[in-house]
Parts: structure tokens; sequence; C-alpha cells
């Protein structure tokens, strides 16, 4: 009898043991708070997750998913204005949560890669052995946004509101005021749509140095229009997004006969 609870004393002690050297099947999360956007120069707290496909007990949870078991590696990039290469914030780190503060305005995707750590040699978060890839997760389109817009952007229409007949073409202009500094680089997006009246989805957008932009939508029937632009300003030199306005729908409507 002895021999017997022996023996299973043993197939138990060898399962457990084949068990904290088998990762089990995770799902992978990562949040972001705020959850969507910051203002420039503000923090986001990142908090990745680890939680089994199907429950575990107690014994198996204490073996296969204990805190000192688990890595993280963080990383973030900024996909606009400028595609930037990728960004290491943390490497194999045992702390689920990662505060960081981006320096630059954009579109930002931040990720986050787990590991099972089969063993650890020594102490310290880099000293490790072996280990399993367990998933990974990521907070796509994170807006970091900059300051207000330093211009007034005063609208022009040619021709001329209720002066027309349809179909007519008709430009919108905007500029800059006061005029940009032209002793500076300066870089500026201009993204042209018709918020209101059937234009038939004519857009324009340019890229360009100057302070002034102008679209113009054609063939446009009887009816009362909207017409908008966003302006955002970029840094020349760095990419930083640096500010950013939607004008024009704030305006009067433009009506052609």
């Amino acid at each position: 009898m002895r021999n017997i609870v022996s023996a299973t004393a043993l197939i138990l002690l060898a399962a457990n043991l084949v068990a904290a050297d088998t990762p089990p099947a995770v799902n992978v999360g990562l949040t972001a708070n705020p959850a969507s956007q910051i203002p420039k120069g503000s923090a986001v707290t990142l908090t990745a997750t680890v939680t089994p496909k199907k429950p575990l007990s107690d014994i198996q949870r204490k073996i296969q998913l204990p805190v000192a078991r688990l890595r993280y590696s963080f990383t973030a990039q900024r996909s606009w204005p400028c595609s930037d290469p990728v960004q290491d914030l943390a490497k194999n780190v045992e702390n689920a949560v990662l505060t960081t503060t981006p320096s630059k305005g954009g579109i930002y995707a931040f990720g986050v890669d787990a590991r099972w750590v089969n063993a650890r040699l020594g102490v310290g978060p880099s000293v490790l052995k072996g280990g399993d890839d367990l998933g990974k997760a990521s907070v796509a389109n994170y807006s970091v946004t900059p300051g207000s817009f330093p211009y007034n952007t005063p609208f022009t229409y040619s021709p001329a509101s209720g002066t027309a007949t349809g179909p007519v073409s008709v430009t919108a202009s905007v500029s800059l005021n006061p005029p940009p500094d032209p002793g500076l680089p300066h870089r500026f997006i201009y993204t042209w749509s018709c918020q209101a009246g059937n234009c038939g989805g004519q857009t324009c957008k340019h890229d360009v140095a100057w302070g002034t932009d102008s679209c113009t939508f054609n063939n446009l029937a009887k009816g009362a229009y909207q017409f908008t632009v966003r302006i955002d300003e970029i840094d020349p030199s760095t990419c930083d997004w640096k500010a950013y306005r939607f004008a024009g729908h704030d305006y009067v409507w433009y009506y052609v006969n």
C-alpha cells in the first residue's frame, strides 16, 4: 500500500514538473488609459493582461501563471504624419503596467508581446532561460494631439454664394492670418471635403509649404452646400504634429441657384 501511495505521489510530482514547463493557452490583451487620445506632453498608461483560455485550478495557476513566469515587451510606433521606426518602450519586464509619454504628436500604435519563462538563473529580469511566446496585443490609431492652432482661417468663394446658376464649379479658398513667417520653413496639410450638399464625394488634399490653399468642386447643381478644410501644421524638420484646425463648417451656407 505504501508503495502505491509513493508511486502516486511521484506521478503527481512528475505531472506538476511537466506542467511547470508547459505554458497554458492564453489570450493576451492590451488597454490604454486614457483610452483613445491624449494631448501632447501627457502620459498614457498601458496595461497588459494574460487570461487562460480554459479555467485553471488554483494549483495550475500557481504553477503555470505566476507573475514571476511572465515577461512583457512594450513597443510604440507612430504612423502619421510620418512613419517612424518601432520604439522599444520596455523589454522582458515583469510589470504588466507601463506609463509612457510620447514625445511627438501623431497617430500611434502601442503593442505588447507576452512571454512565459521556463526558469530563472540568478536574479534580475534579464537573466532568463528559455521561454515561449504567449501572444501579442495592440492598441491602434491612438492620437497624441497637438496644441491650439495659431492662425485665423478666413474663407472666400468664387463665384460668390448666390450668384451662380448650376451646374457650376465653385472654388473655396482659405488663408492663414496672420501669414506664416516667410523666414521660417513650414509644412501644412490641407484636406478639403463637402460636409453638406451633393458634391459627389469630391475632395482635395494638398501637402504644401505655404499658408493659402483652395479646392474646386465641380458640377454643383442647385442647392445649399457647406465646405470644410482640415489644416494640419507639421514641423518640416522633425515631422512633429504641431497644430490642427477644422475650418469652414462654422461659416455660412453656400447657395447655387
